[in-house]
């Protein structure tokens, strides 16, 4: 009842593959990479008779395909660093790489430094044998004590001669006075970093200036300059024919040339195609903002590792973190501002203080802020952002400091005056009072020199003040009486104007009336302007008496004045308050003479006025001429 095995053994494939050797078939999968072992590897299947012998061994691929086997050690370990290993040759390679992809995207190539050519660098000096890091590494013991930098890349190896490049057409740094911000490059068409890229810190964003960044980097200002060439509207390029060719022609001038913080690009640009065109183009006619993108550099401010803005406009990305530098600023100089001030005892107010953040210099700008009933002293992040504020605080400790004598100057305004408050939407007596003494306290800041800065000037001011601020005020109230009778009687001159054909021309009179009369006007004139105002004011009635004769040529000439108001209107709203200089409030008193010369000749106005003359004045406002 047992089994007994006497003759019978368990039989082992590998005896097959031994003892038929010569019988047996070989057959393999596909190649792949083991970075383990540094060699490219495969499955190898044995079969005798069609009987599977050996299945899924892995062996060297060498054994297959010696030719293929080095082309993948090549391609994995030299080529996509997929080895371990530490020679000297690898880590060089890989940091020239780098500095490779980065001449890349300064110079907008995708194609100077492939895979391809990589892999074309080992193939033509590593040793045919080598198939494995086992035997790179028995190769290069022997070839690198003949040639110790065979297999250090340059780039004349790579690309041959390559481009020709002058490292400083692509500065890793830009300067400006003291300070030095890091530039950066980036080859991504469309993509929101292309192009040129300068760091800024938010610690001193405030002390950027715009000017010298439209030149670019010298690398890209040929291609910016052609670029902008071929803004010109087709108007100023019969003489530029064919285009193309004076593009280039100008751009290589000017992309010679240093950049000049004094002129911009478009006017040096204007300069040389004049000469071109033999006429005078000017520099208003070139719109740098209309070139690719990312021939415009890009701002990007910085608090620490953090980007906090990027912009195309360095003035549109201050204004955007104006809270957070006015913040940066303030916490580095902290020890000098000051709340509740109702008198000028904190000495000499300085007009820059100083101070460091994070190693770089912080400069602030001091003035002093009118809080109504008291002033603060306050650091601003432009200089003419404390220039516009200051005054304001100057004139709230005057008048902390000195009385006017509110009740005697009300006694004093006409009962015809007080009439015609009444007719002014949201005036009242006491309102017109304190516009009156704030526009004659500035009158007198202004007689000396305007916002004082030290101790002894404001005490020089405030004794010009208390003899000269009350009769100034009064002064003020009989001027700014005389706009209210005016404005009284447009208001009744435009109660019977009723008919249809009537209306357009009644609501262009009474709008321009509620601009120039309204709550703030006597201030927002100043008192030099009130004798101009009335007069203003008289020309609406002038022209309203005579709107019901020919109601088609008022129109008309409406339509005159409303194109050149509309074109300041847009000057205006693309200006920073900061920007709101001394001509650009000029230009808005030509357009009220300019209303003077076409409704009320016979009242006369003040200069050459026409849309013409007017018009150019906006063109060079427009172009940037704002001082």
């Amino acid at each position: 009842n047992r089994l007994w095995g006497r003759v019978a053994a368990a039989v082992q494939p590998e005896w097959g593959e031994e003892l038929g050797a010569h019988l047996v078939k070989r057959s393999y999968g596909e190649p792949s990479w083991d970075e383990r072992s540094g060699r490219a590897v495969t499955t190898e299947r044995v079969t005798l008779y069609g009987l599977p012998v050996v299945t899924g061994r892995l062996v060297g691929y060498d054994r297959v395909d010696i030719a293929e086997a080095r082309d993948l050690f090549i391609q994995h370990a030299l080529v996509e660093g997929r080895w371990n290993t530490h020679h000297r040759f690898v880590a060089a390679n890989h940091v020239f790489l780098s500095e490779v992809a980065d001449l890349g995207d300064r110079i907008r190539r995708f194609d100077l430094v492939d895979d391809e050519a990589v892999f074309g660098f080992y193939d033509r000096r590593v040793g045919r044998e080598v198939v494995s890091t086992r035997h790179f590494d028995t190769w290069w013991k022997q070839a690198r004590r003949e040639q110790p930098d065979l297999l250090t890349m340059t780039l004349a190896d790579l690309v041959g001669e390559g481009p020709a490049i002058d490292p400083a057409d692509y500065p890793d740094s830009w300067s400006q006075g003291d300070l030095t911000f890091a530039v950066s490059y980036r080859f991504d068409p469309g993509g929101p970093g292309d192009g040129v890229t300068v760091h800024v810190p938010i610690a001193v964003l405030n002390r950027v200036d715009a000017d010298g960044f439209d030149w670019q980097v010298p690398g890209f200002r040929q291609e910016l300059a052609e670029a902008t060439v071929r803004t010109l509207p087709k108007a100023r390029r019969r003489n530029l024919t064919p285009l193309s060719e004076t593009a280039h022609e100008a751009a290589g001038r000017v992309g010679r040339l240093v950049a000049a913080p004094e002129r911009t690009l478009a006017e040096a640009l204007a300069a040389e195609l004049s000469e071109l065109a033999g006429e005078p183009i000017p520099a208003g006619a070139l719109d740098v903002r209309e070139v690719s993108p990312h021939l415009r550099i890009t701002f990007s401010v910085e608090d620490g590792d953090s980007v906090v803005a990027v912009g195309k406009d360095l003035d549109a990305v201050r204004d955007l973190v104006g809270g957070r530098v006015r913040a940066a600023i303030a916490e580095a100089t902290s020890d000098i501002e000051r709340d509740g001030i109702t008198r000028w005892d904190f000495g000499d107010l300085p007009r820059v203080v100083e101070s460091f953040s994070d190693g770089h210099r912080v400069e602030g700008y001091p003035a002093l802020l009118d809080g109504g009933d008291s002033v603060a002293i306050r650091v601003f992040s432009r200089p003419e952002v404390a220039d516009r504020i200051m005054p304001g605080g100057v004139r709230r400790l005057v008048l902390l400091a000195v009385p006017v004598g509110v009740k005697g100057l009300e006694r004093e305004i006409p009962n015809e005056v007080r009439l015609a408050v009444a007719t002014v939407p949201e005036l009242s007596m006491g309102k017109l009072l304190r516009d009156a003494i704030v526009a004659s306290a500035d009158a007198v800041l202004a007689d000396h020199g305007g916002a004082v800065w030290d101790e002894a000037s404001f005490e020089a001011v405030l004794e010009s003040s208390r003899a000269e601020l009350r009769r100034t005020t009064a002064a003020t109230l009989r001027s700014a009486g005389e706009v209210l009778i005016a404005a009284a009687a447009v208001e009744v001159a435009l109660e019977p104007l009723v008919a249809p054909a009537l209306l357009a021309s009644v609501d262009d009179a009474r709008a321009h009336l509620r601009r120039l009369v309204r709550p703030g006007f006597v201030s927002a004139s100043g008192t030099h302007r009130l004798a101009d105002v009335a007069r203003y004011v008289r020309g609406i009635e002038r022209r309203l008496e005579k709107v019901p004769e020919d109601p088609v040529r008022d129109r008309q000439r409406t339509g005159k004045v409303l194109a050149v108001e509309g074109d300041y209107q847009k000057l205006l709203a693309a200006l920073r308050p900061s920007q709101m200089t001394r001509r650009v409030a000029d230009a808005g008193w030509m357009i009220e003479e300019l209303r003077v010369s076409v409704f009320a000749q016979a009242l006369g106005s003040k200069g050459q006025v026409s849309p013409k003359r007017i018009t150019h004045e906006l063109d060079r406002l427009f172009a940037g001429e704002l001082d």
